[in-house]
C-alpha cells in the first residue's frame, strides 16, 4: 500500500486536469465511501467548459477528455460501453455525455483519453417488438438518473423498449443481462461489427445457439486505410434458444439469412426469441480467431452467471484502486483523483488470448504464443509518457 498526501498528489491531479475539466457535475459524498465508490466513469465524457479549455481549444474534439464509461478489468483486452456514436472514426469516441440516445452496447478497444480510433469492435443491441436496424431508428432514450456507471458494471433502462440492461466483464469477455418488461413484444438481439471500412463479417449458428464474426482493423496515419494485419473476432452466446434470425446489409433486411459480409457496407445479424422476461448474453473477444473468442469465453465465463462476473470484476478493481490511499482533501478532490487512477488502469491492454496466443505485427502473419505471462499492446506513448509511465513505475 502506498500513502500520499493531497499536497504530494497535486502534480498528478494537474496532469489529469484536462480530462477532469470535461465532466458532469460532481457531488460531495454524504456517507463514508471506499476508494472504488469514489470512481465516477462519467467524468471526462462531457465537453469541457473551463475558461482555459475554451480559450486554447481549436476544435470540438479538443474540448473533450475522449474517455468513456468503460466496464472491464484493469488492463483488460476489451472494455464495454454504452454506444451513443456508431463510427470507428479518428477522434470520435463511442460515448458522449451530452448525447440523449443509446444505440446499443459496444465491445470496444477505444484508447482512453486518445484521439486515435476504435477498432475491431462489435455492438450488441436489445430490442422488443418491431425490428429496427438503422442506428437512428433503433436508438433509445433513457433517464440520466437511471444510468449507473462503475468500473465493474453499467446499467440503464432503455425507455423505447422498456428493457433493463446491465453489463459486466472479464479480461477478454463481456456479459449482459436484459430484462424485457414489454409483454407480448418479441425480443430481438442485434449484433453489428462496426467496421470503419464496411468490411465486417457475421454468421449465425442456430445449432450452437451462437453468432460469431470479425471486424478487420485498418491503419490510420502511415498507410491510412490499409489492412493492419489483424481482426477483432467475437463470439456471442445466449441463455435461451434462438427462435428466429436474419441479417442485414445497409437498410436491406433478409429474414432467414445466416451470413452477411460487408463490401463497403454496414452489415449485421439479428436473432429473435420467444417472449422471455430475461435473457443473458455473453460475448467472447479475441485478436487471433473465432476459435480464440470461443475459448476465451469457455475460460472466463463458462456459464451465464452474470452476478459472479460482476463480483469478480469488482474485486479486481478494488485491488487496483486501493494501491493508493489518499489522506486529507475534500470529497470532490478524492473523487477526481480516484477517477483519474481508474483511467490510468485502462492501458496498455492484454492482447493475448487465455492460452497465450496473439497476432504478429508489421507484416508478421504468424500467430505467436507466450507462456507464463500475458502479451500487452496499446501503450499510447505520445499521450502518456510524462505522467502515466512514472505512475506505473511507482505502482506496478
Amino acid at each position: 500500500m502506498k500513502f500520499f498526501s493531497i499536497y504530494n498528489l497535486c502534480l498528478l491531479l494537474i496532469l489529469f486536469s484536462f480530462i477532469h475539466g470535461c465532466k458532469p457535475k460532481i457531488h460531495e459524498e454524504k456517507a463514508i465511501l471506499t476508494p472504488l465508490d469514489m470512481v465516477d466513469p462519467l467524468i471526462g465524457t462531457a465537453p469541457s467548459s473551463t475558461p482555459s479549455a475554451l480559450k486554447h481549444s481549436t476544435g470540438e474534439s479538443e474540448l473533450r477528455g475522449q474517455v468513456i464509461p468503460a466496464v472491464g478489468l484493469p488492463n483488460g483486452m476489451t472494455q464495454w460501453t454504452p454506444q451513443t456514436r456508431a463510427t470507428e472514426k479518428k477522434c470520435l469516441a463511442p460515448y458522449y455525455f451530452e448525447d440523449k440516445l443509446i444505440q446499443g452496447f459496444r465491445a470496444t478497444h477505444w484508447m482512453s483519453g486518445s484521439c486515435t480510433q476504435d477498432y475491431g469492435s462489435v455492438t450488441i443491441t436489445p430490442q422488443a417488438g418491431k425490428l429496427r436496424i438503422s442506428h437512428e431508428d433503433r436508438a433509445s432514450g433513457f433517464y440520466r438518473d437511471e444510468e449507473i456507471a462503475t468500473p465493474y458494471s453499467y446499467s440503464v433502462i432503455l425507455n423505447k423498449y422498456n428493457i433493463f440492461a446491465e453489463l459486466s466483464a472479464t479480461k477478454r469477455c463481456g456479459i449482459m443481462r436484459f430484462q424485457f418488461h414489454s409483454y407480448n413484444k418479441k425480443p430481438h438481439i442485434l449484433i453489428e461489427p462496426n467496421s470503419d471500412e464496411g468490411m465486417g463479417w457475421v454468421k449465425i449458428d442456430k445449432e450452437r445457439n451462437m453468432v460469431y464474426g470479425y471486424n478487420p482493423v485498418h491503419r490510420i496515419y502511415q498507410g491510412w486505410g490499409q489492412y493492419a494485419g489483424f481482426k477483432g473476432y467475437f463470439a456471442v452466446m445466449f441463455s435461451q434458444p434462438i427462435d428466429s434470425y436474419g441479417t442485414w446489409e445497409n437498410d436491406k433486411i433478409t429474414f432467414g439469412s445466416a451470413e452477411a459480409r460487408g463490401d463497403s457496407s454496414a452489415v449485421g445479424a439479428f436473432v429473435g426469441f420467444e417472449f422471455i422476461p430475461e435473457l443473458i448474453v455473453k460475448v467472447g473477444t479475441s485478436f487471433t480467431s473465432i476459435e480464440g473468442a470461443v475459448a476465451n469465453l469457455a475460460a472466463e465465463i463458462p456459464d451465464f452467471n452474470d452476478e459472479l462476473v460482476k463480483e469478480r470484476a469488482k474485486k479486481a478493481w478494488e485491488k487496483a484502486i486501493n494501491k493508493i490511499k489518499v489522506e486529507g482533501g475534500t470529497g470532490e478532490q478524492k473523487r477526481m483523483f480516484y477517477t483519474a487512477l481508474y483511467h490510468a488502469c485502462r492501458l496498455p491492454r492484454v492482447f493475448s488470448d487465455a492460452d497465450g496466443l496473439y497476432p504478429g505485427f508489421d507484416g508478421d502473419t504468424l500467430i505467436r504464443q507466450v507462456a507464463g505471462h500475458e502479451y500487452y499492446a496499446d501503450f499510447s506513448l505520445w499521450d502518456t509518457y510524462r505522467a502515466l509511465h512514472p505512475l506505473m513505475t511507482l505502482l506496478d
